[in-house]
């Protein structure tokens, strides 16, 4: 069944939902900036190192950290698609010169902002299985749920406020490609296999989400739509 549209209203409560999951999320910036910006991992500094080589060397993505298995270096864990959206953003914002306090900056500031945007994907998720009334209480409830906002809060620089996104993202594309009409089930699939292959590039563990989704797919979608969502989803990781 198609969900009913959003009114005016709506968009601007959802908005303010928004900006009240970004203003929770802001609410460490005085400790994490006083007396100068310290994030707040060591994980965090892994990616800035790698996020700073990808701003200066823009799309290389190194594998390799010389600060990782002493003194021969190691092999960073991670998929590349996160550190190459920080460098990619730093080095729009500062140049390929950035500075690694410039990158930082652009570290610390990412994930309140993807946090916030959670809620979008969530109350389109929401309202086609419950009443519209109670997808604004979830979001609203989400919005300032403490467990949510810690992994999204400003100097938070990890990935995992992107793997929450993106998982949003697919199970609002695979629900949407479900309920479609033959016509637009293909077009959905292939944006649901998009950010599949986003999540697997983001974090190595989506592998078992893709496997669960290929799983779902051969049994809720249409032969045809199944098939390009899987194709979508591996040509895109190939790539």
């Amino acid at each position: 069944m198609k969900p009913p549209r959003t009114t005016r209203a709506g968009l601007l409560l959802l908005g303010g939902i928004f900006l009240a999951a970004l203003a929770v999320r802001l609410l460490s910036l005085p400790a994490a900036t006083e007396p100068g910006l310290r994030l707040a991992s060591p994980d965090c500094y892994a990616h800035l190192r790698r996020a700073t080589s990808v701003a200066r060397h823009f799309p290389r993505v190194p594998v390799r950290d010389a600060w990782l298995n002493h003194p021969d270096g190691g092999l960073f864990i991670w998929p590349p698609l996160f550190d190459l959206a920080v460098g990619g953003a730093a080095r729009l914002a500062y140049g390929r010169d950035a500075t690694q306090d410039e990158v930082a900056r652009v570290l610390a500031a990412l994930p309140p902002l993807l946090g916030a945007l959670h809620v979008v994907p969530l109350f389109l998720l929401a309202r086609r299985v419950l009443s519209r009334r109670r997808a604004f209480l979830a979001v609203a409830g989400y919005a300032l749920l403490p467990a949510a906002a810690i992994w999204s809060q400003y100097g938070h620089g990890d990935h995992h406020v992107a793997e929450a996104l993106l998982l949003l993202l697919l199970l609002l594309a695979l629900a949407r490609a479900r309920a479609a009409a033959p016509e637009a089930a293909l077009r959905r699939a292939v944006l649901a296999g998009a950010a599949l292959a986003a999540m697997v590039l983001t974090w190595q563990g989506a592998v078992f989400a893709a496997g669960l989704s290929f799983a779902w797919a051969a049994f809720g979608l249409a032969p045809l739509a199944a098939a390009a969502f899987a194709l979508a989803a591996c040509g895109l990781v190939a790539l």
